[in-house]
C-alpha cells in the first residue's frame, strides 16, 4: 500500500511539473518561476536556472531574483557578484521587494558593487515600502548606527516598528531595545 501511495504521489508531482512546463512554454512566467523553485529544491540547478532565466528574460522580476541567487552563490554557474547585482537591479526595477533587499545588501557590504550606504538605504526603503519587513529593519539599523544617513534613533525606531508590524521579529526586538533606552 505504501509503495502504491508513493507511486501515485510521485506521478502527481511529475504531472504537476509537466503541467507547469506546458504553462511556462505558453508564456506563463509565474509557472516558470514555480518550476525554477521545484528544480532548485531538487538541486537540479541547470533546469532551475533555465526556468528562472526564461521568467527573467520574459520580464518577470521574481525570475531575475531567482537567477541572481545562482550567480551570487555560485550554484550551477561560476560565482559572479557583478552579474548577480545586474540581475537584482533588473528585479528591483521590476518591483520585486526581495530583489531590492538583496541589491541593498550588496551595496551595504560592497559585494560585486562599490560599497555605497546611500544606495543601500534607498534600496532598503524601496523594499520596505513594498512591505518586506527585513528591509525595514535594515533601514532602522542604518539609522541607529548612522551609516549612510545621520544617526537618528527616533527614525530607527520608526523603521523597526514598521518591520515589526510587517511580522519581522528582529524588528520587534530592536524596537523594544530602543524603547528600553528611552526612545
Amino acid at each position: 500500500m505504501k509503495k502504491l501511495l508513493c507511486l501515485v504521489l510521485l506521478g502527481a508531482g511529475i504531472l504537476g511539473a509537466n503541467e507547469l512546463e506546458s504553462k511556462c512554454n505558453k508564456g506563463d512566467l509565474v509557472a516558470c518561476v514555480k518550476l525554477g523553485e521545484i528544480y532548485f529544491n531538487e538541486q537540479n540547478y541547470q533546469k532551475s536556472i533555465e526556468f528562472f532565466k526564461k521568467a527573467c528574460d520574459g520580464g518577470y522580476a521574481l525570475g531575475c531574483t531567482g537567477l541572481g541567487k545562482f550567480y551570487a552563490d555560485g550554484r550551477g554557474v561560476k560565482q559572479d557578484l557583478v552579474k548577480a547585482s545586474e540581475l537584482y537591479t533588473k528585479a528591483c526595477d521590476g518591483g520585486d521587494a526581495l530583489g531590492c533587499f538583496v541589491l541593498g545588501f550588496l551595496y551595504e557590504q560592497g559585494f560585486g558593487v562599490t560599497q555605497n550606504y546611500t544606495k543601500a538605504i534607498n534600496l532598503y526603503i524601496k523594499s520596505c515600502n513594498n512591505k518586506f519587513g527585513v528591509s525595514c529593519s535594515m533601514v532602522g539599523a542604518l539609522y541607529s548606527n548612522g551609516k549612510g544617513v545621520k544617526k537618528d534613533k527616533i527614525k530607527a525606531q520608526e523603521y523597526f516598528n514598521k518591520a515589526c508590524d510587517l511580522g519581522y521579529q528582529g524588528g520587534c526586538d530592536e524596537y523594544r531595545k530602543l524603547n528600553e533606552q528611552g526612545y
